[in-house]
């Protein structure tokens, strides 16, 4: 098993390549913990993107799966805080 850990926000996010079921390659799986509340909350987690694809490369599993789960943060932030620029927007008379 390959993995990474970035962090993007207020998100955790730990992306894999987990050896394939069939035992030829790797699939790719990831997890979002939101670590803005009182406790950590897992917010996304799926351990076979894509419906179980069989990457060759584990990089590029655990790249798909980083992709997914900066996704999932950003959708994550937006229902949390909003879009960002509606933060910084003010009407001037």
């Amino acid at each position: 098993m390959q993995q990474v850990k970035q962090f993007a926000g207020d998100c955790v996010i730990y992306a894999a390549a987990l050896e394939a079921p069939s035992g030829n390659g790797f699939v790719a799986a990831a997890l979002v913990v939101a670590q803005d509340q009182p406790s950590a909350v897992e917010v996304f987690r799926d351990d076979s993107l894509e419906d179980g694809q069989v990457w060759p490369d584990p990089m590029e599993a655990v790249r798909f799966a980083a992709r997914v789960g900066n996704a999932a943060a950003s959708l994550y932030a937006a229902r949390v805080i909003g879009p960002v620029q509606s933060r910084w927007v003010h009407q001037v008379s």
